[in-house]
């Protein structure tokens, strides 16, 4: 009889936080259940941190290059349409979309998913709380655990495995912000508690969370920065100065532009609300810059090459080329600013669905929120304020965290690790 799983995930859970309250024993329930199981205490994600790009890399093993869409919000150039992940009138446009890719869950006919829908394949599945309850409802999330938690053992007599994600971290951090999402974290702490008390000793216990959060403070509209650099804002451009700006209400947008993107990043960088621009340079390379300095990216045989053209925009150390694999960049940038970012950089531009032009917003800055109408209008809706926020590179939006105890998690605890990794694991256990 294969042993029972309860796979639980938080969104948007940093590992700056989760740790100094788990270190600190501000989550002794936590500690208790995996003290002596596996934990990666920085798990590194992708670019951009937002769940419609590191879910696929958890649950289905999918990589950058190929996610279809690659993130909430980006542009067909062929339809010239917006594509974003929440449309407010998703019925009104359609695209080609290909083949779904099958999860670890699929087919899996005792196995109940609720919230995680790149296993919606599994043999039960109930859609996520915001689809069900509307996205800004935050104060019901704490409510929606609470009346899962309480089925779960039962759950678990009826399922070999039940998967529940928790947008409750997420949601209490962009609307309250970091004080708030700490005292969520105890009292979700307390929940599970409960919840591990109810269930046998045997069962498999897995946590895990796709990126992570940052605190910011100050709104800003990246359209009318555009405009002052005397750029036109479009749906169809044609000219050298017409960009088609992909921006949601995450810290990251897609600029698409018939134009020199060199040229854009250039006029961009001086800006204190942008933390880096990256763009596809000369051959194959890919460019970043920002207000630090400029850089160049390179791949050969599965190593990475960071080549300082001008100072040292990702803050690495660097005055030399350095050339090395993807763990070696991992290990050696994890306490940086921009953790693993010359490999999630590089890798992001593998697909045909990134802009010309990449950007991360700054420490503290945050884009004014955008809506799309049918994929072809965008609106602004600027008296909507968020605490934290992420999709950026910044370090505390990349790194996030994995637990888990239980028949065949090894006992140790690993400083750093990848989001892949979570899906090595995950697949050992459900495949």
């Amino acid at each position: 009889m294969p042993h029972k799983t309860l796979l639980l995930g938080l969104d948007g859970l940093p590992a700056s936080l989760f740790n100094s309250l788990y270190d600190g024993g501000q989550l002794p329930h936590f500690r208790e259940t995996f003290g002596r199981g596996l934990r990666m205490r920085r798990v590194a994600t992708a670019f951009p941190t937002d769940s419609k790009t590191c879910m696929p890399l958890i649950f289905q093993g999918c990589r950058v290059a190929d996610l279809d869409p690659i993130a909430q919000l980006f542009y067909d150039r062929s339809k010239k349409h917006f594509n974003f992940a929440w449309d407010f009138l998703p019925f009104s446009h359609s695209r080609n979309r290909r083949p779904p890719v099958p999860s670890i869950l699929r087919s899996a006919p005792r196995t109940l998913v609720i919230g995680i829908s790149e296993a919606s394949d599994a043999g039960a599945y109930i859609p996520p709380f915001y689809t069900l309850l509307g996205s800004f409802l935050t104060p019901l999330a704490p409510r929606f655990d609470s009346l899962v938690f309480r089925a779960i053992p039962r759950l678990l007599a009826r399922y070999d495995t039940v998967a529940y994600w928790s947008v409750s971290s997420d949601h209490v951090g962009h609307t309250y912000g970091r004080e708030a999402m700490s005292a969520a974290l105890c009292r979700f702490d307390e929940k599970f508690g409960a919840l591990v008390a109810a269930l046998p000793s045997e069962v498999i216990v897995l946590l895990i969370s796709d990126h992570g959060n940052q605190p910011v403070e100050i709104a800003f509209d990246p359209a009318r920065i555009l405009r002052q650099l005397g750029y036109r804002l479009v749906r169809d451009p044609s000219g050298e100065r017409d960009v088609v700006m992909c921006d949601s209400l995450l810290n990251y947008a897609f600029l698409y532009t018939p134009g020199n993107p060199a040229r854009l990043a250039e006029s961009l960088r001086p800006r204190p609300e942008i933390g880096l621009c990256a763009f596809r340079g000369p051959g194959e390379a890919v460019t970043v810059t920002n207000r630090q300095g400029q850089a160049e990216i390179r791949t050969r045989d599965g190593r990475f090459r960071y080549t300082p053209l001008e100072g040292d925009p990702l803050g690495y150390g660097l005055t030399r080329p350095l050339e090395i694999s993807a763990r070696d960049w991992l290990s050696r940038s994890i306490e940086s600013r921009y953790p693993y970012a010359v490999v999630r950089l590089w890798q992001v531009f593998q697909n045909p669905q990134c802009g010309d032009l990449a950007l991360s917003f700054d420490n503290g800055y945050y884009p004014e929120w955008t809506i799309t109408l049918g994929g072809r209008v965008k609106a602004r809706l600027p008296m909507l304020k968020f605490r934290q926020n992420h999709g950026g590179m910044e370090r505390e939006q990349v790194l996030t965290v994995f637990l888990g105890r239980g028949p065949g998690i090894p006992a140790e605890t690993r400083d750093h690790a990848l989001i892949e990794d979570v899906y090595s694991i995950l697949r050992r256990q459900f495949v």
